[in-house]
């Protein structure tokens, strides 16, 4: 049951995994695949569920870290999101604590739509299940997320968003809902094994950041060292590793298009880590690859 609900997941098609891995848990409650059938529900924005599974977890095993994280996750979101109110598109689940202005939502619900084409049609992929959005004020959004002050919007397997940036359609809206949109293909995509450059690289080139024409670098230039740049605590060292982000995915791009980024993306969600998958995408050694790098931004 676990291997069946596995390859469901595998397929892109999660909604099928749900029942074999309650039978699987119920026969023979595993902890890995309880904590997966939690993430699974969490994801869903059945909450309730997920939670009922992670406490049972918790008492067979209460050292169990990972369990304990999420569930004091899920807890802490459920106290801030009492009272939300739902509202639905085609493709999205929009959560918010009301009244806010309907004018909003539609201008909201209308961006997202726009994006779920523009982002779908780019990478060849429509997710088929509606997405969980939730609306929080600015210093609620900080409590949930625990983001730069400067971040006005994250995926973590729902786009959480401050309602500080809903004020009618503007560019900076439009460009925000495409980035967090980005996140959520390239995810599905790789089954969350994407690494955060280019997670952020692609959702970047989505949102039409222009290059920085200045970018220059003094030191050396790898991906590990790239991955390390963007979750430095230092504000000036992040915003670095994204426009660097952005800078190599291009490069990519110019290299093999979306069609290559897309076979990158799919053997990455086979477990293909990125050092392999890289060269067999593009042909060229990664240690060469980022010395082609290194030689353009550094000199």
């Amino acid at each position: 049951m676990t291997g069946l609900g596995l390859a469901a997941i595998h397929a892109g098609r999660p909604d099928e995994a749900l029942a074999p891995l309650e039978r699987a848990v119920a026969g023979s409650p595993d902890p890995e695949t309880t904590l997966l059938l939690a993430r699974l529900y969490d994801q869903r924005d059945q909450a309730d569920r997920a939670v009922l599974h992670l406490r049972r977890l918790l008492e067979r095993d209460p050292s169990h870290a990972n369990a304990r994280q999420l569930l004091d996750k899920l807890e802490r979101e459920r106290r801030v999101e009492a009272g939300y109110r739902r509202e639905e598109s085609n493709h999205f689940v929009v959560k918010y604590r009301g009244p806010r202005a309907p004018e909003s939502r539609r201008v909201l619900m209308q961006i997202l739509e726009e994006a779920y084409e523009s982002v779908g049609r780019e990478f060849n992929f429509f997710p088929p299940e509606k997405l969980t959005v939730i609306l929080y004020p600015e210093e609620r959004f900080r409590e949930v997320t625990g983001t730069h002050h400067w971040a006005s919007g994250l995926f973590d397997g729902k786009i959480r968003l401050s309602v500080g940036r809903l004020q009618g359609r503007t560019q900076a809206l439009e460009r925000l809902l495409t980035h967090e949109y980005t996140h959520v293909v390239v995810h599905l995509l790789a089954k969350g094994r994407a690494p955060r450059w280019l997670q952020e690289g692609l959702a970047q080139h989505a949102e039409k950041v222009p290059d920085d024409p200045d970018l220059h670098l003094r030191g050396g230039m790898t991906l590990a060292g790239l991955e390390a740049l963007l979750s430095d605590g230092d504000l000036a060292k992040a915003r670095m590793g994204y426009k660097i982000s952005l800078w190599v995915v291009r490069d990519l791009l110019q290299r093999g298009g979306m069609e290559r980024m897309g076979e990158l993306l799919t053997r990455l969600g086979r477990g293909e880590p990125a050092s392999n998958a890289i060269p067999g995408v593009y042909g060229l050694p990664l240690a060469e690859l980022e010395a082609q790098w290194r030689g353009v931004l550094g000199g």
